[in-house]
C-alpha cells in the first residue's frame, strides 16, 4: 500500500503480532498523555517492514477494569484446572526417573496463568509378593516406583503482564508527513466504524445485492460503484434527518419504544412500509412496494 501512495490508518493486531507486543511491553503510563476521559496515549514514529510509520499508544481505563476481571478469572480457572490434575499424581506412579520428569515436563508447559513453585519425584519402593522376608533386602535389589508431587501457584507477573498488554492497543499509519496529535489520530481511527457499519448494510439480506449476478470485471467495477454511490445517498439521508430531528427536539421511538433523536434511515424506511397510495379520483388504493 505504501508502494502505491496509499495511506491507511489502522489497528494493529496486538495479539498476533510480536513486535506489537514487545512495542507495549516497553512503554509504561507515565509516558502518555491525556487524550480524553478514557484514554491517555503517545505518538511514536518507527520504521516496520521497511515503512516509516507512526504508532500511537492507546491505553483505555474501560479496557483495564474489564481485562483485570477477566484476566484474574482465566488465572483462578486455570489453577483450579491444574491442582486438580495435579491430586492426580498421587495415584499415578511411573516405572522409572525419565518417565515422571517426561510427564512433569509436559505439565509445565500447560501453565500458562499458572507457575510451578515447587516440584519433587519421590521414590517408592515397590512391594514384594508374598511374606515379608526377615532380613533386611540390600538396596542394590529393591525396586522403586516414582511419583510427582507439584505445588501450584498464579503466576502474578504474567498476569499482570497480560492485563497490561490487554489494556493497551495500538493505531498505525504510514501518513507521517501529517503532525498527527494522539486525539486527532484517534478520532480518525474511531470514526472507520461507521463506514464500516454502512457497509454491513449493503450485504443486508434486505438489499438483496445476493440477487444481482455479473461476471465482467468492468460490471463488477460499475455495480460497485452504484452500491457505494447508494450507500453514500443513504448516509446523507440519515445525517440530514439526525440533524433535523436535534435541531427541532424531535424524537421518535425506536424498536424497543424509547423515544431517540438518533434514528436510523433503514428504521424510518421499515415505518413506512406497507403505507398504500390512495387514488381519489378512482377511489380505489395502490399498495406501496416496499422501500427495502
Amino acid at each position: 500500500m505504501d508502494k502505491l501512495g496509499i495511506k491507511f490508518i489502522t489497528r494493529a493486531a496486538d495479539g498476533k503480532i510480536k513486535c506489537v507486543q514487545q512495542f507495549v511491553a516497553k512503554h509504561s503510563n507515565e509516558e502518555l498523555e491525556e487524550i480524553d476521559e478514557e484514554n491517555q496515549g503517545k505518538i511514536y514514529e518507527i520504521e516496520h517492514d521497511g515503512v516509516k510509520q507512526k504508532w500511537l499508544l492507546v491505553h483505555s481505563n474501560k479496557a483495564e477494569g474489564r481485562n483485570n476481571h477477566s484476566v484474574s478469572s482465566a488465572a483462578n480457572k486455570e489453577l483450579e484446572s491444574l491442582e486438580k490434575k495435579a491430586k492426580e499424581y498421587d495415584k499415578s506412579l511411573y516405572s522409572c526417573i525419565p518417565d515422571a520428569q517426561k510427564e512433569l515436563d509436559s505439565f509445565t508447559k500447560k501453565c500458562k496463568y499458572t507457575k510451578v513453585v515447587a516440584s519433587e519425584i519421590i521414590p517408592i519402593e515397590k512391594p514384594k509378593k508374598g511374606r515379608k522376608p526377615k532380613a533386611p533386602v540390600p538396596e542394590s535389589q529393591k525396586e522403586y516406583l516414582y511419583q510427582i508431587k507439584v505445588t501450584l501457584a498464579v503466576n502474578d507477573e504474567y498476569v499482570e503482564m497480560v492485563t497490561k498488554n490487554k489494556s493497551f492497543f495500538v493505531v498505525a499509519t504510514n501518513d507521517t508527513e501529517r503532525n498527527w496529535t494522539p486525539a486527532e489520530l484517534l478520532k480518525q481511527y474511531k470514526s472507520q466504524n461507521k463506514v464500516e457499519r454502512g457497509f454491513r448494510f449493503l450485504k443486508d439480506p434486505e438489499f438483496f445485492a445476493d440477487s444481482i449476478f455479473v461476471s465482467k470485471n468492468e460490471h463488477m467495477q460499475a455495480l460497485l460503484m452504484i452500491m457505494t454511490l447508494s450507500l453514500a445517498v443513504f448516509s446523507g439521508l440519515e445525517w440530514k434527518l439526525q440533524k433535523a430531528m436535534k435541531d427541532t427536539g424531535t424524537k421518535l421511538k425506536n424498536q424497543l419504544g424509547k423515544p431517540q433523536d438518533k434514528i436510523t434511515m433503514r428504521f424510518v424506511f421499515q415505518e413506512f412500509d406497507g403505507v398504500s397510495t390512495v387514488i381519489i379520483n378512482d377511489q380505489t388504493s395502490v399498495p406501496s412496494q416496499s422501500f427495502l
